[in-house]
């Protein structure tokens, strides 16, 4: 996020294998992502119930992918909110470039994505095609250690808090309690979101049975 001391990296996830006749949409629905599983919202404390948190497809729909200055947007709930338009038309009043949107459903990746290596199909592949696209690895799981303790995993987001020399930090559900409450009540003002760690999305991708 561009915040300064932020140990946060871009890395390698998931390996897709895909036709060139798959659709955008296709494509889109086989990358996991733990934000279309759990809900990042703000809650009060710990004890909270993270049960019907985890729908979060269901709440936001809505979803893009920026091509070569397209916004491929998904239409196919009638409940999405076609984010492009008001990024297009602040894009046009900034002169930063002329961006267009296209229905990611009728999108064929074949006529959208530019590669930069291909190779024919072989027998040691699957053959039907209905399997793609389709991952073929996962990168192997990097949980976020806790800010204070550096031991257990991280449960939890902390957000502009003043007890904290960065305004991101995540801590265990021990030291947040311990650090952050007393009596159940914030000893500063904070905002305090859940941390879905990488075992979720592992956990949601074997029980879906999406990785090959």
């Amino acid at each position: 996020m561009g915040k300064k001391n932020s140990a946060e990296k871009l890395r390698f996830a998931y390996e897709i294998e895909a036709l060139g006749t798959n659709t955008l949409a296709e494509v889109a629905d086989t990358i996991p992502c733990i934000a279309n599983i759990a809900l990042y919202k703000e809650v009060e404390n710990t004890k909270v119930d993270l049960g019907p948190f985890m729908n979060a497809k269901e709440h936001y729909p809505s979803q893009s992918i920026f091509i070569d200055g397209v916004f491929y947007n998904d239409y196919r709930s009638p409940n999405v909110i076609d984010y492009s338009h008001d990024i297009i038309e602040w894009a046009n009043t900034k002169n930063i470039g002329k961006f267009r949107d296209e229905i990611m459903e009728e999108a064929i990746a074949s006529t959208s994505l530019l590669f930069s290596d291909a190779r024919l199909i072989q027998q040691s592949d699957c053959l039907y095609s209905k399997k793609y696209p389709r991952i073929v690895s996962l990168s192997r799981p990097s949980n976020v250690l806790c800010f204070i303790c550096g031991v257990m995993h991280s449960q939890w987001i902390i957000v502009k808090c003043e007890k904290f020399p960065q305004e991101k930090v995540f801590l265990c559900t021990e030291c947040c309690n311990s650090y952050l409450y007393i009596d159940g009540e914030k000893v500063t003002e904070f905002n305090l979101y859940p941390y879905y760690d990488q075992e979720l999305l592992t956990r949601h991708l074997s029980e879906a049975n999406i990785v090959e």
